[in-house]
C-alpha cells in the first residue's frame, strides 16, 4: 500500500504550508495580553468567546480568550473573518501563549474550539512561525488529517 508520500517523509509529518511568519513581525505576549483587560470581557475559567467592538478596529475580529482558575488570561486566539489591512488573510487564525504556560495544551484547546465554531478555517492555509507550526501539526494529528 502507497501513502503519496516520498520515502524520506515520515508517516506522521504534515507538509508545511509555505506562508511563513518571519520571527522580527510576531507579537510578544505582552504587547496583545494588555488589551484584553477589559470590563465588558466576562473573566471565567475556560474559554470567553469574545467580539472586538466595531469601533475599536477596522474589521471584523473574533477572540478567543483562555483564562486560568484564577481568572488570569493564559491564551488569545483572534480570528479574522474577512482578514485584515495588516495582512492576515480572510479566516486567519493568530495564536498567543503566555510563556510560562505554553506547553500546556492552551494553543491547542483555542484551535480546536476556533475550527468547532468556524469551520471554514484551514490550518494548511494559514501562515506560521516554528512553535506555531509545531503547534498546527498537533491539533492535525490529533483530527486525524495529514
Amino acid at each position: 500500500m502507497t501513502t503519496g508520500r516520498s520515502r524520506s517523509q515520515p508517516v506522521n509529518e504534515i507538509p508545511r504550508p509555505p506562508r511563513r511568519v518571519p520571527f522580527n513581525m510576531t507579537h510578544t505576549w505582552e504587547s496583545q495580553a494588555w488589551q484584553y483587560d477589559r470590563p465588558d470581557i466576562p473573566k471565567s475559567f475556560g474559554i470567553v468567546h469574545w467580539t472586538v467592538p466595531k469601533d475599536s478596529a477596522p474589521v471584523p475580529i473574533e477572540c478567543l480568550l483562555y483564562f486560568g482558575m484564577f481568572r488570569d488570561l493564559r491564551g488569545i486566539l483572534n480570528y479574522y473573518p474577512e482578514g485584515s489591512p495588516h495582512g492576515e488573510q480572510p479566516h486567519d487564525l493568530m495564536v498567543l501563549v503566555r510563556p510560562e504556560v505554553r506547553r500546556e495544551g492552551i494553543g491547542r484547546v483555542l484551535i480546536s474550539e476556533a475550527m468547532h465554531r468556524w469551520p471554514q478555517i484551514d490550518l494548511l492555509k494559514q501562515s506560521y512561525t516554528d512553535s506555531g507550526w509545531a503547534l498546527a501539526q498537533s491539533v492535525l494529528l490529533l483530527r486525524g488529517t495529514n
